[in-house]
């Protein structure tokens, strides 16, 4: 059996931030700014017809990883199709539709059923989120882990509908997570409820239902193609092998050499909790081309006890350990994950890893959400190490002044190359050679033109490249620049 219950509360938070809850909270609020309501669909073509398909075949493949008590495994199902109806909207595009009302509402109504599909294929497993996305579909009374699923309106389906045209939105779902003391669900109730919903018609097309990766847990959502080469080799100076590419040895060795086919020739493997801490040590021992960070996550501050800090301090400590992190402030998530650590707890461990790092003379690895200003002020009162990084910066062009005058590193990732992120896109355009490095954040932020499937180091060459257009310059010379900068600040001359 694939299932400890501190590992699946881990994996699922990690990931729902980027795909369910994305996916959740996007649809919901532009089907409430649109239209206010449940939109009424006309038929459904195309790309349309081929997700509806997708997630109706899912029910079927949720339902046998769970009789087979593969849990993990069928949760990464549910995700890959919550993945795949995060790009049909990115390139369905519906708020560019106000022209075609018809097609718009299609979209609309399409990405709300897979909501639905997904929340029943999850509830088993996060019966208090799935309340919260039932009652913002429109939905009433209680969601039960077990519901009693109605007849829907496809011949032979069994799956819940929406709760029709008339159904008033509530603009956000709210938080979607698990805790790990709430909602523990009994592994035997898993199987009914999805496994009784699944539709009476199996897989309607070939090539949809469960990846066979899957059954291994870590092949998540579809890979993209591999990128052209580069024409000079580059670091991944952030990622998650652990849940981008699965946990074995021989797991992390493929998935770097696909990188370094493609010219990713090492990445930082980080960590977020003592779990995903412990591993990321043993992985850089696995492979040459990987190096570890250590931390706690800002959301994950409460757990910094004393025996988590001595922990945290010995591991930080390790030869193959190039940086203290991620830490720093979270300010999006108190309020709407259950078990978030509060601010003030997120502003003392902040500290004391700015500690550890000067301690342990190691660069800052910094995760800072909706926290700008606070997080310079901390990083001010608190004396800055030799060497700070704002992994995946998203701030605007002021934050990164900000950054270049206290000589503070900004790694860009995926959403630089989104051409709706304009003031990101600014930021990277200003920021100076010497502080400039990329990451993939995989398995998260999948760049442009692949966003919402699968992310791993191989696919940081688009990010590459997209930095390039938006400062204007040549690729190769950037990728000499980001790679020299990614050796000096970790150091990676000597640990060969």
């Amino acid at each position: 059996m694939d299932f400890t219950w501190d590992e699946f509360v881990r994996r699922i938070n990690f990931e729902l931030a980027n795909e369910w809850g994305n996916l959740v909270n996007r649809s919901i609020s532009m089907a409430h700014r649109n239209v206010g309501a449940v939109p009424t669909p006309s038929a459904p073509t195309g790309a349309d017809a081929d997700l509806l398909a997708l997630s109706r075949a899912a029910f079927d493949a949720v339902g046998e990883h769970l009789r087979r008590s593969r849990f993990r495994a069928g949760v990464a199902e549910a995700m890959r199709v919550a993945g795949a109806a995060n790009k049909y909207l990115s390139d369905q595009e519906p708020w560019k539709q106000q022209d075609d009302p018809a097609q718009r509402d299609t979209i609309l109504h399409t990405a709300l059923q897979v909501v639905q599909d997904t929340n029943t294929l999850l509830t088993p497993f996060l019966p208090h989120s799935a309340q919260r996305v039932h009652e913002a579909l429109g939905g009433s009374g209680v969601w039960s882990s077990q519901p009693e699923l109605r007849e829907g309106r496809r011949p032979g389906s069994r799956r819940p509908e929406l709760p029709g045209a008339d159904g008033r939105l509530r603009e956000r779902a709210g938080a979607v997570g698990v805790h790990p003391d709430r909602g523990r669900p009994a592994a035997g109730q898993a199987v009914p409820a999805v496994w009784q919903a699944r539709p009476g018609a199996r897989r309607d097309r070939p090539g949809v239902g469960a990846d066979p990766d899957m059954s291994q847990d870590h092949g998540r959502r579809e890979r993209p193609p591999a990128p052209e080469p580069l024409a000079a080799p580059i670091v991944d100076a952030h990622t998650h092998l652990d849940a981008a590419v699965g946990t074995t040895p021989k797991d992390v060795r493929a998935a770097m050499d696909r990188a370094e086919a493609v010219g990713v020739r090492a990445a930082v493997t980080v960590a977020d909790d003592l779990v995903s801490a412990r591993w990321v040590t043993e992985a850089a021992d696995w492979d040459p081309r990987v190096v570890a960070a250590v931390a706690l996550h800002p959301t994950r501050a409460g757990a910094l006890d004393d025996p988590a800090r001595a922990e945290i301090a010995t591991l930080a400590a390790g030869a193959r350990v190039v940086a203290v992190g991620e830490t720093g402030l979270d300010y999006y998530w108190p309020g709407r994950m259950e078990g978030c650590a509060t601010p003030a707890e997120q502003r003392e461990a902040f500290a004391w890893h700015i500690d550890l790092a000067k301690r342990l003379g190691k660069p800052l690895m910094i995760h800072d959400r909706d926290a700008h200003d606070d997080v310079l002020a901390v990083l001010a009162a608190e004396g800055a190490p030799d060497t700070v990084i704002f992994h995946c910066f998203s701030g605007d062009a002021a934050l990164a002044r900000a950054c270049a005058e206290a000589g503070y590193h900004m790694s860009f990732a995926g959403p630089v190359t989104f051409r709706n992120a304009r003031e990101l896109r600014e930021a990277a355009a200003l920021a100076p050679d010497e502080l400039l490095l990329v990451e993939t954040d995989a398995p998260y932020l999948t760049p442009h033109p692949h966003r919402g499937r699968a992310n791993e180091p191989y696919c940081l060459p688009w990010t590459l490249r997209g930095l390039a257009e938006v400062r204007g310059v040549a690729e190769e010379p950037l990728a000499d620049t980001v790679r020299e900068n990614a050796e000096r600040v970790f150091r990676l001359a000597e640990l060969s």
